[in-house]
């Protein structure tokens, strides 16, 4: 066992706190830590005892009650997790619909790893035949190990047979203080990069209102890192997505879960080449040619490759009749161009005595808004 299964109500913390045990001082700086920053002034004990009482309580009648809140932790693209606890139901529910189904919708190959299948041999096999570029995954784990269902070792410093199947790939760990010891340790033998908490990793939920509630705010924050990967950006750009969507939470998020969130926030960390990216972006140009051979662009951006991409984009005024469709796309010196024939039509004026639209000055447009489906294909021979 890595230790002890971290599954606490506002009551049971708020007695480590008072007695200053090894996990209630941890709520302690984590509380302290964001009321410093929050306000900008030196926090004592005593304000700590009176934020989480007044944050964590309500009154009922005469006497106050714990909130329904647990505050757990994971102390102890290929998608893997167990279920056999709380918090690790929490992670599959959020990497499966955060993390999963959005790379399946951009045209992503998806492979998962859940529950029973989260052991060393089922997890390694999975890895050995799909070859993912990229691994999001959630167990309980510490400085030196990671976790997958009911704690077994997936991966371990010093595990040097298990490290030769991290070789090359990108990692989101959810889990806690990977980042400390294991994660340097994997990049050292080769794997490419990560992001990784170097400490516990808290979240709040609400066992009354699974999946949402208070967690959707902790992982939501997590998971974009998943989402701007798979939308081309490098694992820097990515990691800072992350560090911002945090930021927003906590602003946005119940005041209850706001020390928290800051805390993630501060240990969420990156490791290996920063510049890594699992999609291939090519630049692609999207343009319209009318019955007269006028030429207009309508799209120019850089897109990740072999994805299914909708492209919003709005048809110019033109020359009516017959017309092409032009996609033209380059990646490191290769070039590729396709077309399909159109038609083009103006817009039908409406005759109309209008009472209350248009105001007087407002401008009427004439051109329409479509969405452009496109995939730019690319593959190593």
């Amino acid at each position: 066992m890595l230790g002890e299964n971290i599954e606490l109500d506002p009551k049971q913390v708020l007695e480590e706190i008072k007695s200053k045990t090894v996990e209630g001082i941890k709520h302690f700086k984590i509380i302290k830590n964001y009321l410093e920053w929050k306000t900008g002034r030196p926090i004592d004990f005593n304000d700590v005892l009176k934020y989480f009482e007044r944050t964590f309580f309500e009154r009922r009648l005469f006497f106050k009650r714990p909130k329904n809140i647990k505050i757990l932790s994971f102390n102890r693209v290929l998608g893997g997790s167990g279920n056999f606890d709380m918090a690790t139901t929490y992670g599959q529910y959020y990497i499966e619909n955060y993390s999963i189904k959005v790379a399946e919708k951009v045209g992503l190959s998806v492979e998962r790893v859940y529950g029973d299948d989260f052991f060393p041999s089922t997890f390694y096999l999975k890895v050995k035949d799909f070859d993912p570029k990229f691994l999001t995954l959630c167990g309980h784990g510490n400085s030196s190990t990671f976790t997958g269902q009911n704690e077994e070792v997936i991966i371990k410093v010093g595990d040097e047979e298990g490290a030769k199947y991290w070789k090359g790939r990108v990692v989101n760990f959810l889990s806690c203080e990977v980042g400390q010891e294991l994660v340097p340790w994997l990049v050292s033998h080769g794997l490419r990069s990560a992001m990784a908490y170097d400490d516990i990793y808290y979240f709040l939920a609400d066992p009354t209102n699974f999946p949402d509630g208070y967690a959707e705010w902790f992982f939501d924050a997590h998971f974009t890192f998943d989402v701007k990967l798979y939308e081309g950006h490098n694992v820097r750009v990515a990691h800072q997505f992350t560090l911002d969507k945090y930021q927003e939470n906590i602003e946005r998020a119940p005041e209850e879960c706001r020390p928290y969130l800051y805390h993630d926030m501060r240990c969420c960390k990156t490791y290996g080449d920063k510049n890594a990216r699992i999609v291939t972006l090519a630049l692609l140009e999207l343009t319209i040619i009318d019955s007269k051979g006028v030429n207009k662009e309508v799209f120019k951006d850089e897109v990740p490759v072999n994805v299914d991409l909708e492209i919003p984009i709005k048809i110019p005024m033109m020359n009516e009749g017959d017309g092409f469709f032009v996609g033209n796309a380059t990646l490191n010196g290769l070039e590729d161009q396709s077309e399909v024939e159109i038609k083009l039509k103006k817009p039908s004026i409406k005759f109309d005595v209008v009472i209350k639209r248009p105001q007087k000055g407002e401008e009427l447009i004439m051109s329409k808004d479509y969405t452009a489906k496109v995939r730019v294909e690319y593959a190593e021979e």
